[in-house]
């Protein structure tokens, strides 16, 4: 969104993302409506359409704000795990659980706002936003990963930013899923994703 505004600007940017992130994180992106987050806020219909250019252009950016906001609780509970876990078994273990949270049915409503989120956003108003938002995911993803590999608990010959990517794309992957009509069998998912982590994660036995 250019050079970095003034603090008055960044108070109102701010107040404006707050309001219609909480929105979104309701789920109900469809029942935001500009009088209202403008009510809450007090902010004008100027400085709003200054900021943001249009209703799209400020749902976009709070879009992205939420998927930085969830990412980083993710990466921060893997953190926990991985700081816990002194064992391959223990790390596993734990994922299982994390997985069983991440691929929830109840976050169905975050999945498919993360794929609407590359859709809007990937290639065009909030692109460079938006390409800077994910290279800190995965660097932070990556980071992680590499100090379960110091740790001896993640096979330490798979590229840290490789297996990143790889973990975020069988969660986006799930909106697949999501979106047939004949639903997909939540605990077939989960075996499968714990079978491959199991295989591929796990360090090799020493010879």
């Amino acid at each position: 969104m250019g050079t970095k505004p003034q603090p008055r600007a960044e108070a109102t940017i701010a107040a404006l993302l707050d309001a219609t992130v909480a929105r979104l994180d309701a789920g109900d992106e469809d029942a935001i409506r500009i009088d209202e987050i403008l009510a809450e806020t007090g902010v004008s219909r100027g400085s709003l359409y200054h900021h943001f250019g249009d209703r799209q252009g400020l749902v976009d950016a709070a879009n992205l704000e939420l998927s930085a906001r969830r990412s980083r609780k993710d990466i921060a509970a893997l953190t926990r795990l991985i700081d816990r876990a002194s064992t391959a078994d223990e790390l596993l273990t734990s994922l299982r659980g994390l997985t069983e949270q991440t691929q929830s049915p109840a976050r169905r409503i975050n999945r498919i706002q993360r794929a609407r989120l590359v859709g809007q956003i990937g290639s065009g108003r909030f692109a460079a936003e938006f390409e800077a938002f994910q290279h800190e995911v995965n660097t932070a993803f990556a980071t992680v990963i590499a100090r379960a590999q110091a740790k001896g608990t993640v096979n330490p010959e798979l590229d840290p930013k490789a297996l990143a990517v790889f973990i975020q794309a069988y969660t986006f992957g799930r909106v697949l899923g999501d979106l047939d009509s004949n639903p997909l069998d939540p605990m077939a998912w989960n075996t499968l994703i714990d079978t491959v982590l199991d295989r591929v994660v796990r360090p090799s036995p020493a010879r």
